[in-house]
């Protein structure tokens, strides 16, 4: 979590900056700017509580712990995206399109675009070294979108697309402010101000999307499938798996549900003792809720 630590400071630091000269501009965009950033900072420390508490172990209550709880506040973050950083920015943004009254007052334009400059630096230092650990993850030949829907690890999931949508945000605002500037015309300045509520609504939205599936109950990593269903196949007791069914939980927690049929001669209690140790033994340092059934496969 050391990341989102990280992020948590920039965020707040830019975000102190964006909104000083947002107040004293008037400009749309800074202010949207302003608002994403804040957004940016409250969505770390949400991170931060979710991933403590999805730590907590199982009791009577939760019998297989709280791993989800982790996506519960993602999708939250989700929310905050969407409802509070993207439609603000947009309702904002339309309301002085439609009135006429703009309200940009001058202000030197090296403060305005050098402190967007900065804050995409910053947001592309972060953002390169989000690429940079999913490229050691990723597997061969596989794309970003593809290992952002695989990866179970919501909080580098937003950190990246907050880390993207933050640095073409600058972009927006950077061209924007520039083109209010210099032409005198700041319906440039309004303009870009929605345009960077719309890109936090769809990043809301993905968000939104990719959460409620780890909500619901995904599937396990098919690398995961399939070493436990090799290692199954492979035990010297089993005839036959018959099912197998791994769900993911939580980013290191899975619950493994495996129907088998059983050679002759071999003692089941044994057998289903071996499976599950064989399993824990191939993820050391995740948590594993192992539970086999032995059938006849006739």
């Amino acid at each position: 979590m050391f990341a989102v630590l990280a992020a948590f400071i920039a965020n707040f630091l830019v975000f102190i900056g964006k909104g000083i000269v947002a107040l004293v501009s008037g400009s749309t965009a800074m202010l949207s700017e302003a608002i994403h950033s804040l957004v940016d900072t409250v969505d770390q420390l949400l991170l931060f509580w979710g991933d403590k508490r999805s730590k907590r172990r199982a009791d009577k209550t939760h019998p297989f712990g709280y791993g989800r709880e982790k996506y519960f506040y993602a999708m939250v973050v989700g929310t905050l995206l969407f409802m509070i950083g993207g439609l603000y920015a947009i309702y904002n943004g339309t309301s002085k399109i439609i009135s006429g009254h703009y309200g940009v007052a001058e202000i030197p334009i090296y403060i305005s675009v050098g402190l967007l400059v900065f804050a995409f630096l910053v947001e592309g230092w972060a953002f390169l070294s989000s690429l940079k650990i999913a490229r050691s993850e990723r597997h061969a030949g596989e794309s970003l979108w593809k290992f952002i829907k695989r990866t179970k690890s919501v909080e580098f999931i937003i950190c990246l697309l907050e880390d993207f949508a933050a640095m073409v945000g600058c972009m927006i605002a950077i061209v924007g402010v520039s083109l209010a500037h210099f032409t005198g015309n700041y319906l440039f300045d309004v303009v870009a101000g929605c345009l960077v509520g719309v890109l936090l609504t769809i990043i809301g939205l993905v968000i939104l999307f990719e959460t409620k599936s780890l909500l619901l109950g995904e599937s396990a990593d098919p690398d995961i499938i399939a070493n436990i269903r090799k290692y199954v196949e492979n035990e010297k007791a089993v005839d036959k798996l018959l099912d197998l069914k791994i769900i993911n939980l939580g980013a290191e927690e899975i619950l493994v549900l495996i129907k088998i049929d059983l050679k002759a001669h071999f003692d089941p209690e044994n057998a289903i003792n071996r499976i599950e140790k064989g399993i824990r033994q191939i993820y050391p340092h995740w948590r594993c809720y192992i539970y086999v059934e032995v059938d006849d496969a006739k």
